[in-house]
């Protein structure tokens, strides 16, 4: 099965005219809280991760991939051609949202300070749909974890999933000004700033022009 991964702050109804432009047939998940980087380390997009049916990664490109560049088509048909290999034993079962939830308040019980909880509770809750009860959560852990760039980053999708563009884009800036490196979160601020740049198509001569401009203007290049 082919699966993409959208990560778009903004979430679903932005990346939802990308999907239909596409004519898209395969599933598609919308990721707006970055949580594929949190777990994989990566902080540029796009990238190509091809898994076989044993779990194994055959392939990663990380940074760069693009079905319509001559090297990232070769590897999908290389590995849409090879064998099938024999799927090896499931997975570990994760916990559904319910027992996640349940897990969290329970922690959150005896430990009401625990800014780490209630950042992983406020995720869950927006990630279900339900910013309103995400944001005092993630208020308070982005307040308590003033320096970590996960808890502003979530803060900021909150916002943005409430309407409030100019407050979210703001919070995401902070997730960026604690890791100037993360390209991940650059594009999502370019992506809610600059939408036609994004869409039809992607200006990529307009990234590398804008990304030059900021990072000459953070010292940090140009």
């Amino acid at each position: 099965m082919f699966l993409a991964v959208a990560m778009d702050a903004s979430g679903i109804p932005a990346a939802k005219p990308h999907y239909a432009d596409a004519k898209a047939t395969y599933v598609t998940l919308v990721d707006p809280q970055n949580a594929l980087s949190d777990a994989l380390g990566f902080k540029v997009i796009p990238n190509g991760f091809l898994i076989d049916e044993a779990g194994v990664l055959q392939f990663m490109q990380v940074g760069g991939f693009d079905v319509k560049r001559q090297r990232s088509m070769t590897a999908v048909e290389d590995f849409l051609a090879r064998a099938p290999v024999k799927a090896g034993a499931p997975a570990p079962k994760a916990p559904s949202d319910s027992e996640r939830i349940s897990q969290l308040k329970k922690t959150l019980s005896g430990e009401p300070g625990n800014a780490e909880a209630k950042l992983q509770l406020g995720k869950v809750y927006l990630r279900q749909g339900k910013p309103d009860a995400a944001m005092p959560l993630l208020k308070d852990a982005a307040a308590s974890m003033a320096k970590s760039p996960e808890a502003q980053f979530a803060l900021g999708s909150c916002l943005l999933a409430k309407g409030d563009k100019k407050a979210g884009v703001a919070q995401l800036r902070k997730a960026l000004k604690l890791d100037s490196k993360n390209y991940v979160i650059r594009k999502q601020i370019w992506l809610v700033e600059h939408p036609e740049k994004f869409h039809p198509e992607i200006d990529w001569g307009w990234q590398r022009e804008q990304l030059r401009k900021e990072l000459a203007a953070e010292g940090g290049g140009g």
